[in-house]
């Protein structure tokens, strides 16, 4: 009895102090992580870091290792539309007298340029003005009555048929025919753009190809590209017809003939290559 009390003893002593040394190892642990976790988070960012920078190398590394080109395409644009400014004028002792004279002549002038039928044809009233007529002699201010403008801008797609209205103008109470304008249309241009775009990025390719060949490497993949500058509009006729002219239409009855030279449109495209 006495030797199975003294084993009792000891077994109880034993878990006791079992689970104290596994309390005090728990409590060791935790004071452990929580000295080593600071030291540890900087180790970490420094690596994230390093990581970064590597990848910046690598980047700047491939951009070295790069050929940067531009691609150009230049074509021709025929004009597709044509417009030119008609001016009616009438000068009367009382400003309404002269308004009502000159819209009269300018609205039959606009009925026989619609009785042409232009092709796609567009009609705006550009200005209006009544002003005093008035000179000075020998100091002294000596006015003739008022004079009422009125111009209207005729554009249509038969460019050709631009005569045909010079020449009603110059038979009608004409004051000046001027603003003779050549344009290619928004589509065509659209149009063109486009196409020369292709030629633009294979000029581009074949430029980079030669440079690589020159410096003994490859032409690897394209990285990089994008379009360059607008092409540049100009109006390739722009004159008026003074009275000379006008009078010269009247005697001889005949349109003056209209002649148009191509657009040249510009198209570029920058590009980068990588080199193998």
């Amino acid at each position: 009895m006495q030797l199975q009390h003294i084993r009792k003893t000891t077994l109880g002593r034993t878990k006791r102090l079992w689970r104290f040394e596994v309390l005090v190892l728990l409590l060791v642990s935790l004071l452990v992580s929580l000295l080593v976790a600071p030291s540890i988070s900087p180790l970490r960012g420094a690596a994230h870091a390093e990581t970064a920078r590597n990848n910046q190398n690598d980047t700047e590394h491939q951009q070295h290792r790069s050929i940067q080109v531009s691609g150009e395409c230049l074509t021709k644009v025929e004009p597709d539309r044509g417009s030119i400014m008609v001016s009616s004028a009438t000068t009367a002792e009382h400003p309404g007298k002269a308004s009502e004279k000159t819209v009269q002549d300018h609205n039959r002038l606009k009925d026989l340029v619609k009785a042409l039928r232009l092709k796609d044809s567009i009609n705006e009233t550009a200005s209006f003005h009544i002003g005093e007529q008035c000179t000075y002699h020998k100091g002294q201010k000596q006015c003739e009555g008022f004079q009422a403008t009125m111009t209207t801008r005729f554009e249509t797609a038969d460019i050709n048929r631009l005569g045909d209205i010079i020449a009603i103008a110059s038979k009608e109470n004409v004051y000046s025919v001027s603003g003779l304008t050549l344009t290619v249309s928004p589509e065509r241009m659209q149009s063109a753009r486009e196409e020369c775009l292709i030629t633009a990025a294979r000029n581009a390719r074949e430029k980079a190809k030669k440079i690589a060949y020159g410096a003994g490497v490859s032409v690897g993949e394209l990285i990089l590209i994008r379009e360059g500058q607008t092409p540049q509009m100009y109006h390739p006729m722009h004159d008026s017809f003074g009275g000379q002219m006008r009078s010269l239409a009247v005697e001889s009855q005949a349109a003056p003939s209209i002649e148009s030279r191509p657009l040249d449109v510009r198209v570029e495209v920058n590009a980068r290559y990588a080199i193998e």
